[in-house]
């Protein structure tokens, strides 16, 4: 019988080889990105003086103003809930007794998972220094840039590249914050929390702001953080804590 740590174990590097095969896969078939977006992009005709071979037009969906609207708040939703985390984990420290040790390494968990996933390794380094331009950047849609590959460096984006997704990074990290969650709870909220997650990513494609595989690597990255992460902190001996009191 497999123990639940090495479940774990297995669970993490799992997901670490599915993050692996699906940045080889869109690396080799760059295809899969450029069908996907021309499904959202409206070419129309170049102005007069333009290059032959240049290709013009937008991705209207991304003007629907009530689409922004929703992107908006699905973009400052994971930043509200790292906040209430962030206080709930302060006020168990100030007052202990309140959680059990596990739930309180589950918080330690997800706000290093946001620090580390969609904070440094997606925001400070990816989007930095890949230089995956972003679709509606790419002369392929009516940008000015050369197309490159998934996982593919030193294309002519200098800074807030597409390669990966900060906010499908974020959206995932939501669904991990579920573990806060009573088992039952956490069964009803999970369809939720995989639907918000799952529209983030998508209006981020159809909107010509990243590509499928930026997304989707964005979406992944944060479960093999937050699993080597929880992996990490259940290695580590506990602290002396008091029991969750119990309420008369």
């Amino acid at each position: 019988m497999v123990r639940g740590a090495d479940r774990d174990l297995i669970l993490g590097l799992g997901l670490a080889c599915l993050w692996t095969a699906t940045l080889e896969m869109f690396h080799i078939v760059p295809a899969i990105d450029l069908w996907i977006q021309h499904l959202f992009f409206s070419p129309v005709p170049c102005p007069v003086g333009s290059r032959l071979d240049a290709i013009c037009g937008s991705f209207p969906i991304g003007d629907v103003a009530a689409l922004q609207t929703v992107r908006k708040v699905l973009f400052d939703l994971p930043f509200v809930v790292t906040g209430l985390v962030l206080v709930t984990l302060a006020w168990a420290v100030i007052r202990p007794g309140r959680f059990s040790m596990p739930a309180l390494r589950d918080m330690a968990a997800l706000l290093a998972t946001m620090a580390i996933g969609p904070g440094l390794i997606v925001n400070v380094f990816l989007k930095s220094y890949s230089g995956r331009p972003r679709p509606m950047q790419t002369d392929l849609f009516g940008g000015d840039m050369g197309f490159m590959a998934a996982g593919q460096f030193g294309g002519a984006c200098h800074d807030n590249c597409s390669f990966v997704s900060g906010e499908a990074a974020g959206a995932a990290w939501l669904v991990c914050a579920l573990v806060l969650l009573p088992t039952p709870l956490r069964r009803k909220a999970l369809p939720i929390a995989l639907g918000i997650a799952v529209l983030t990513s998508l209006l981020r494609v159809v909107f010509g702001r990243h590509y499928p595989s930026d997304a989707l690597l964005g979406f992944l990255l944060t479960f093999v953080v937050f699993q080597l992460v929880r992996l990490g902190l259940r290695a580590l001996p506990l602290p002396a804590y008091p029991s969750p009191k119990s309420h008369q």
